[in-house]
């Protein structure tokens, strides 16, 4: 696993550098466009520093004394700002929101990792949603645990690669070019940051019929022994 990923890692890291050195020599010998090249070279040094934050983001969520800043979190109210902030992007491609969020749902953890994890999955179901469809976005509470639940229209994942999709690197179609898609990393952190709030994240899809991304935690309860009271603070 561990040469697997360091493969991964030089490939990933290895391209980006490669364009931007093949086309600062191409603008130097005047053999292509500089402004042309200029702007590439800019998206890839872009698309660079958003891998290496990952990278590093991820090295250290699978560390055995990351530390999350606890608070009693609205969460409905995370989510409807993380929506207000990507309406614009979602607006591009006329895909709408339809929201159906809990309001007095409250829950206990990291409000930036938190809005990281709905923000990445936002981002996929984006992505991968055609034009003029819809994104719902469910939030509700069952038994002392809150389910949000995002569902998109896209094409879905194969059945067999749903096991897979929350690790380094993975791509449901290998074929695909990098600017399908992001750093391969969004998953593997989303799945690290709800391990350490104790709560868990699935997938479930069909081809052809979307995707649905769940997280299940666990909601604020001031009781003595509840492990997300503000007593017993989570450092993993």
């Amino acid at each position: 696993h561990r040469r697997e990923f360091l493969a991964n890692v030089s490939h990933e890291l290895r391209t980006p550098l490669s364009y931007m050195k093949g086309y600062a020599e191409g603008i130097e010998e005047g053999i292509i466009d500089q402004k042309k090249g200029m702007q590439i070279i800019q998206d890839e040094s872009t698309r660079l520093s958003r891998l290496v934050h990952d990278l590093l983001d991820l090295a250290q969520l699978e560390g055995e004394s990351y530390p999350l800043t606890m608070e009693p979190i609205v969460f409905a109210q995370l989510i409807h700002d993380v929506l207000d902030q990507m309406t614009f992007i979602a607006s591009q491609k006329r895909i709408s929101f339809n929201r159906e969020l809990e309001e007095d749902c409250i829950i206990y953890g990291d409000s930036d990792r938190l809005e990281q994890v709905v923000r990445n999955l936002l981002d996929n179901a984006i992505h991968y949603t055609p034009s003029g469809k819809s994104i719902s976005i469910e939030l509700f509470v069952h038994q002392q645990t809150a389910e949000l639940r995002i569902t998109d229209e896209g094409s879905g994942i194969p059945k067999g690669d749903l096991p897979h999709v929350s690790e380094r690197f993975y791509r449901v179609n290998k074929a695909r070019t990098r600017k399908d898609g992001g750093s391969g990393l969004g998953l593997a952190i989303v799945y690290q940051i709800i391990k350490k709030h104790r709560g868990t994240f699935v997938l479930q899809s069909e081809q052809g019929l979307g995707t649905t991304a769940i997280i299940q935690l666990p909601c604020a309860d001031s009781t003595e022994d509840s492990p997300t009271s503000p007593k017993n603070k989570i450092t993993p």
